[in-house]
């Protein structure tokens, strides 16, 4: 290689770069033409030379007009490898995304093509694993191709070799969970074709974070948005493509890529699709606009349908084809742990009912006691949640935390109106639940498992302490915190609302424990007698106690505890979410429903705070945690 040439190759200008090499367009002046040329650096390990000839060995063994073309690969006496390919005179897809140059219908006329390709690489037996809007080009004819098989795997043969434990192999934005998991299959290239159909649709990938932890824990635990809540002007169909080509599931994913293309083409052509989850007749009459010479042929049939279609939603709803239900919240709409309820409610209803707008009207309340928190201003909001509901005339009520449930509830049992609460923290008997027309899901402390994770960030721990707050709260979960665990020594509780009583006993035992477990201290009062915000207690802790706080609620952990395993908003609104789907689609009562709680939670970690007392986490965790940077 000199200056101006690699091999017979005449330099012209360096066009992309990356770890493990350079790509170059270059002049072959045998043929007489412009070639792009892959440059390995020199500074690669053997193992990353192995995966550079991998790449041209998957690439050489496909031919399809979509799919990037090798010429030839060499290495040179000084040790340097190369190959040669097509060059692409356009732009990337990713390019034409930021310039916002691509029509959405020319948009999906791409990934049709691209679709059919992937199906030809996954015949051959080759997973790309790295199908990115940046590895498309889009010729000056608008052809796609597309490129980078750095990550390719061969269905056979011991391609995994090349994998390295606690290495993510692709980009993280458009990898589904199994992939992320170390796992892939040809449904990973299906998820990844999905993903950059959704960046086209709404201009962001399924799931965004400021840093791919997040992100990962996100695309392992959550569900994406419908690409109509970013964009209300995509087509039903379309969406319906889409969501099911991200499916969590692979199962739940185009069999082959090849069937997504085919959807794609139907919808381009204005077709049914077999994505959309919907009647028979709805799917016939737009056949039949399509096809009008059939029409009268299959009007009788359409007909039929359609009236059976009409008796199975009445069977399916027996008093009314839609059902009013309110969502009744205790606290403000801009809350996090509501918000989280809501949204877990809504898709729940949106995955389980053909058409929600059709069946479901839904409307919210929100009682705004956080704000709204005298005795007085409480009563005052119980009076108009009572009044929403008696002027709304709801079939079902879903009730979140304890004011909507155990102050406005008990005004409506022994009516038609079926009942659902949600995050209550007190014991449901003190409301006297269940009822017949009342059940719902426990909030609880899930120490138990928090305390099973201990191991994996404090190893050699064994002796705590706890400290609560005195209150209704405290007492009602006292059970839960006053448990021993195998392993582990409680040295002494503190039940108290006096926050110099707590520093007290914390400097007490500070020197005789590993770790402290703070539940509760929503109640702590001043010398003056003044409330303590929760975050001003937390910071003392961590401020002037050398050993690490470990929290039991969510905001525990927001506030600076280093972990906890806890009950979240997601998680109670999804198990209230199935109960509500029973008592609308069964026709029961809600006793007939035993009251429950959400089972297993899930993991908070504060990175801050792991940092401050020197712990280190698993890398193992990063996947399935919910990691919180700062207190």
């Amino acid at each position: 290689m000199t200056a101006k040439h690699i091999g017979r190759y005449r330099l012209v200008r360096e066009i992309g770069s990356g770890g493990m090499g350079k790509v170059y367009e270059v002049y072959d002046p045998v043929l007489r033409r412009k070639v792009a040329l892959k440059l390995l650096l020199k500074s690669n390990s053997n193992l990353s030379i192995s995966r550079f000839l991998r790449e041209a060995q998957s690439t050489a063994k496909l031919d399809h007009k979509n799919i990037i073309k090798l010429h030839e690969i060499e290495k040179q006496d000084d040790g340097q490898v190369f190959y040669t390919m097509d060059f692409i005179e356009g732009e990337s897809l990713s390019e034409l995304l930021k310039t916002k140059k691509l029509s959405m219908r020319d948009g999906i006329k791409i990934m049709e093509k691209i679709s059919r390709a992937v199906y030809y690489a996954h015949v051959k037996g080759i997973i790309h694993r790295d199908i990115k809007p940046g590895n498309i080009m889009i010729d000056r004819y608008g052809e796609p191709c597309l490129m980078d098989f750095g990550l390719a795997k061969e269905l056979e043969g011991d391609a995994t070799k090349f994998s390295q434990t606690g290495v993510i192999m692709g980009t993280v934005g458009y990898m589904p969970p199994e992939q992320v998991e170390g796992k892939v299959q040809t449904t990973s290239d299906i998820y990844a074709l999905g993903a950059v159909l959704y960046k086209i649709l709404t201009g962001k990938v399924p799931f965004e974070s400021e840093n791919s932890v997040t992100m990962i824990y996100r695309i392992l635990q959550e569900e994406p948005k419908r690409p109509r809540e970013w964009n209300r002007k995509v087509p039903k169909d379309l969406e319906a493509i889409c969501l099911k080509a991200i499916a969590k599931d692979p199962q739940q994913r185009y069999e082959n890529a090849g069937a997504l293309a085919d959807d794609l083409k139907s919808f381009l052509k204005g077709n049914p699709v077999n994505a959309r989850q919907r009647f028979l007749p709805l799917k016939l009459a737009k056949w039949l606009r399509h096809n009008k010479n059939l029409a009268i042929i299959y009007a009788l049939t359409t007909v039929i349908l359609i009236l059976t279609s009409m008796m199975s939603v009445l069977l399916f709803f027996p008093h009314s084809s839609t059902k009013r239900v309110l969502l009744l919240f205790s606290y403000e709409q801009d809350l996090v742990w509501d918000t989280q309820i809501k949204d877990s409610i809504i898709k729940s209803f949106e995955d389980h009912f053909v058409n929600v707008d059709k069946h479901l009207k839904i409307d919210e309340h929100y009682m705004n006691t956080k704000k709204l928190s005298s005795p007085q201003q409480i009563q005052e909001q119980v009076k108009k949640a009572i009044a929403k509901i008696k002027k709304y005339k709801p079939h079902l009520v879903i009730t979140a935390d304890d004011n909507a449930s155990g102050k406005v509830i008990p005004a409506f049992f022994d009516t038609d109106i079926q009942f659902v609460f949600c995050g209550v923290n007190n014991d449901p008997k003190q409301y006297n639940f269940p009822q017949k027309n009342v059940t719902g899901v426990k909030e609880k402390l899930l120490i138990d498992q928090t305390f099973n994770m201990l191991p994996y960030f404090l190893p050699k721990a064994k002796n705590y302490i706890v400290v609560v707050e005195d209150s209704v709260s405290a007492k009602i979960v006292a059970k839960d915190i006053d448990q021993d665990f195998p392993n582990y020594d409680k040295k002494a509780t503190l039940r108290s609302s006096s926050f110099e009583e707590w520093k007290s006993f914390l400097k007490l035992y500070e020197d005789d424990i590993d770790f402290v477990l703070v539940p509760i201290y929503l109640n702590l009062k001043d010398k003056e007698g003044k409330l303590v915000p929760a975050k001003a207690v937390m910071k003392w802790i961590l401020k002037n106690i050398s050993k690490p706080p470990i929290g039991a609620l969510g905001f525990n952990i927001e506030d600076g505890a280093l972990l906890g395993v806890v009950d979240t908003g997601s998680k109670q609104g999804k198990t209230a979410a199935k109960y509500a789907i029973k008592l609308l689609t069964e026709s029961i009562d809600a006793e007939k429903l035993p009251l429950t709680d959400i089972g297993k939670g899930e993991l908070y970690i504060n990175t801050a705070t792991a940092k401050q007392f020197g712990v280190k986490i698993p890398n193992w965790v990063y996947q399935y945690a919910k990691l919180i940077d700062g207190n």
